[in-house]
């Protein structure tokens, strides 16, 4: 199950723009098959997005198709730096439930 970390910095006057881009993507994004999580996360500065995919395929299937690919065209504008995005395998530890996402 691949975990995705999505960090993006909005430009100083773009971040209810860029979260508006996401609020009107994040219904399709929950339902493409083999999402668990996709959650959107601020401190009013950055945006940071958590993931959480089925498998490899699955994630790679959203990362090439037509919701990534519109999103990612939206926001582009809007953010000062490319995105920086890592793709992470859980390491559980402690508590089944606590110790893990997905």
């Amino acid at each position: 199950m691949p975990t995705v970390i999505a960090r993006l910095e909005p430009k100083s006057d773009a971040h209810d723009a860029v979260l508006d881009v996401l609020r009107e993507h994040v219904p399709l994004v929950h339902a493409e098959a083999g999402c668990d999580l996709y959650s959107v996360h601020s401190d009013g500065r950055i945006i940071v997005i958590v993931e959480s995919w089925e498998t490899g395929s699955a994630l790679k299937s959203h990362a090439t198709g037509p919701i990534f690919t519109d999103v990612n065209r939206q926001l582009e504008p809007l953010l000062s730096a490319p995105p920086r995005i890592d793709i992470l395998t859980s390491v559980p530890m402690g508590d089944t439930q606590r110790g893990t996402i997905g």
